[in-house]
């Protein structure tokens, strides 16, 4: 499981890309926190960055298999509002 980019520098409405490459076809859901505020659950394997301080995790959560199995990765940093 893989988030692209996983470092900055960051700018406003860089998306960022959820990826699992187990052969199955995961569904994707970003939480986490943006400028201090919890975000709802975002589904779906891309998350547009807005200006200012984020903490985000993408969760897969694989149902094809017997159990479901789930696997995340988180990221961090700063989108400054000049762009610099």
């Amino acid at each position: 499981m893989t988030i692209t980019p996983d470092q900055g520098p960051f700018e406003e409405d860089d998306v960022l890309t959820c990826s699992s490459a187990d052969g199955y076809d995961p569904t994707y859901t970003w939480t986490g926190t943006v400028n201090g505020v919890s975000i709802a659950a975002h589904i779906g394997s891309t998350y547009t960055l807005p200006v200012g301080d984020f903490e985000l995790t993408c969760t897969a959560t694989v149902e094809e298999v017997m159990c479901t199995d789930d696997i995340s990765d988180s990221v961090d940093g700063t989108v400054p509002a000049d762009g610099k």
